[in-house]
């Protein structure tokens, strides 16, 4: 590690090395507003990652259920009955 590192890793305010500054009831509230935006950001990833995953899923199963109903068109139906109307002499 280097030296620029350790200097880094000793000025992040955790828990343990809180208690050696003089301000701590400020460093405190610092930390804690910190942790919170980790905690937001964390989730607001997450909730991202869900909604794109969700909306992967729908677009998927549109684009199937359209494939099935283009092919269901292409193909004329076995047994279907056609019924014809008579012709009609005037």
């Amino acid at each position: 590690m280097g030296r620029n590192e350790i200097r880094l890793r000793r000025q992040k305010p955790s828990s343990g090395n809180l208690a050696r500054y003089r301000n701590y009831a400020k460093l405190m509230a610092r930390h804690e507003r910190n942790q919170r935006w980790q905690r937001t950001l964390r989730a607001l990833i997450y909730v991202v990652i869900v909604v794109v995953l969700m909306i992967l899923m729908i677009l998927f199963f549109l684009v199937k259920n359209l494939e099935n109903i283009q092919k269901n068109k292409t193909q004329e139906p076995k047994n279907a009955v056609e019924a014809k109307m008579p012709d009609k002499d005037v």
